[in-house]
Order: structure tokens, then C-alpha cells, then sequence
């Protein structure tokens, strides 16, 4: 009776203690601060026919960056993509303001499926006297930026 009882005594320090001293850790070698968003392309007028070979996900704001989770094909060639504004605001509470995100996908043909999350500044974007705006991204996706 008493070996069992030392024997789960030993066995439960074990688990308690043992396994406590191993801990993995993922080290990020970016900071938040290493992390620059890009920035709106402020054009006079926007002509380009917006391509449809990448999807909105998700779009947040946090404080003033933009942030729009994509997901496209490739996996062969590096993707760009380029947020432009002719900053016409439509009249309305709040305004609306249509923004442009163009996918260059570097002539890439493979068809893995690829997610990616973008960051753009969009301190820029504001409009003056009021405290919001509704950014209608590609005609079809929109998100409120409250300032």
C-alpha cells in the first residue's frame, strides 16, 4: 500500500513539475514597429477595370490603417497590391468615399490558394468637419472608418 502511494505521489510531482520546465516558444522577428502599411495612391481619376482573380475576406480598421485580409491563386510569383483614391466623398451622413484595391498577381499561373492580410494607411482618407466615412472598397465591399 505504501509503495502505491509513493508511486503516485512520485508520478504526479512528475506531471506537475516535470513538464514545467519545457516550454517552446515561437520568436517573431517583426515587431509591430517593423511593420509598415502602405499607402493610398491619391489618382485624379481611376479608369482601370478592377480584376476579379482575388477575394475580400475580411476588412477591419484599426486606428488609421486599413487592414483587408485577400485570398487569391499563386504561390509561384510575388502578388502586389495597389489601394487608390480619387477622394470624390459621395454627399451623404456619413460620406461614402469609393476606393480602389488592384491585384498585380507578377504573372503568376500556379493555383495554390493564398491568403494575405494588407495594411494601408488611410489617415489620409479623412474628411474634413465630419468624424466618419464609409469606404466602399471595388464597388462592393464597404467598412466604416470612425476617427
Amino acid at each position: 500500500m505504501r509503495i502505491k502511494l509513493i508511486i503516485y505521489l512520485s508520478l504526479l510531482g512528475f506531471l506537475l513539475f516535470g513538464c514545467a520546465g519545457i516550454k517552446k516558444t515561437v520568436e517573431n522577428s517583426e515587431t509591430a514597429s517593423d511593420i509598415k502599411p502602405e499607402y493610398v495612391v491619391k489618382v485624379e481619376s481611376f479608369n482601370e477595370d478592377i480584376s476579379k482573380d482575388f477575394r475580400i475576406i475580411e476588412s477591419i480598421i484599426h486606428e488609421d490603417i486599413l487592414e483587408i485580409q485577400v485570398s487569391y491563386s499563386g504561390g509561384c510569383a510575388e502578388h502586389d497590391f495597389t489601394m487608390y483614391s480619387t477622394q470624390q466623398y459621395q454627399k451623404s451622413l456619413p460620406p461614402k468615399l469609393p476606393i480602389f484595391l488592384v491585384h498585380d498577381n507578377g504573372g503568376d499561373a500556379c493555383r495554390a490558394s493564398k491568403t494575405e492580410t494588407l495594411l494601408i494607411d488611410i489617415k489620409e482618407l479623412r474628411y474634413e468637419g465630419q468624424k466618419a466615412v464609409q469606404l466602399i472598397i471595388n464597388k462592393e465591399h464597404t467598412v466604416d472608418y470612425n476617427y
